[in-house]
C-alpha cells in the first residue's frame, strides 16, 4: 500500500504531531489554507471514510473538538 498518510503515521516522513492516542493521531498540514490546520486521522489505514463502520467514525471525530482547542487557546 502506497499511502502518504500512513507514511507520516510510521515515521517513514516527517509530521509535525500535535496529538496521539492509541488510535487516531492528529498533526499539522504542509500547505495550511489557515492557521493551526490540522489533519485528525485515524492510525488504521482506510481509503474512504466511508469504509469506516460508525464506531470508529463517532470516536475519530470525538477528538476534534480538544484538537481544535488546542490549536486555538491563545
Amino acid at each position: 500500500m502506497d499511502c502518504l498518510f500512513c507514511d507520516i503515521i510510521s515515521g517513514r516522513r516527517d509530521g509535525h504531531f500535535i496529538y496521539q492516542d492509541d488510535d487516531h493521531v492528529a498533526f499539522l498540514d504542509k500547505y495550511p489554507i489557515d492557521k493551526g490546520h490540522a489533519l485528525v486521522l485515524p492510525k488504521k489505514h482506510y481509503e474512504k471514510i466511508t469504509d469506516m463502520d460508525n464506531q470508529n467514525v463517532g470516536e475519530l471525530f470525538s477528538q476534534i473538538p480538544k484538537i481544535a482547542k488546542a490549536i486555538y487557546m491563545e
